[in-house]
């Protein structure tokens, strides 16, 4: 008979502690450069007497940014709830899988439950991130005006 082998959980404080350094990391790898360019922009906005219009706008930036992250992360998140609760006996909480003749009892629960966490908030961060960013495209349609010729505008509107 296969030996029985039970999923272990690493310990809370040391998960929690790994996850938190994970995300910082993240966080700081991939946020240095826009945040470098944000710091430039804001003061060449700010030698030109225009500080304040674009906090204004980086302002109005991330609430649209922030309002389609929540829109969307609360639908998502809802419906794969909504969907495991609809289908809760179909789903078994653990499974059994034998690997190399011994049985391994996975957490499927709570995997799924992480699963629908994690994919329901990184569509609504690109969601967010790309409404946010159409927006201040939208907005580059006017500096093109200012700089080309007006006919060039012309051509330009949609």
């Amino acid at each position: 008979m296969p030996q029985m082998v039970d999923w272990q959980q690493p310990p809370r404080r040391h998960r929690r502690l790994f996850f938190l350094v994970l995300a910082i990391l993240g966080v700081v790898l991939f946020s240095s450069r826009t945040a470098l360019s944000y710091y430039i922009d804001a003061l060449w906005f700010e030698s030109l007497g225009y500080g304040d219009v674009f906090r204004k706008t980086l302002a109005l930036q991330w609430i649209v940014f922030t309002v389609f992250f929540g829109v969307t992360f609360l639908f998502l998140y809802g419906w794969f709830l909504a969907l495991r609760r609809a289908y809760q006996t179909d789903l078994p909480d653990d499974y059994m899988i034998v690997v190399g003749r011994q049985s391994l009892k996975l957490p499927v629960a709570r995997i799924l439950h992480l699963l629908g966490l994690v994919v329901s908030f990184f569509i609504a961060v690109v969601t967010g991130a790309s409404v946010m960013t159409g927006r201040h495209m939208a907005g580059a349609r006017e500096k093109v005006c200012i700089y080309e010729r007006a006919d060039r505008c012309e051509q330009l509107s949609y």
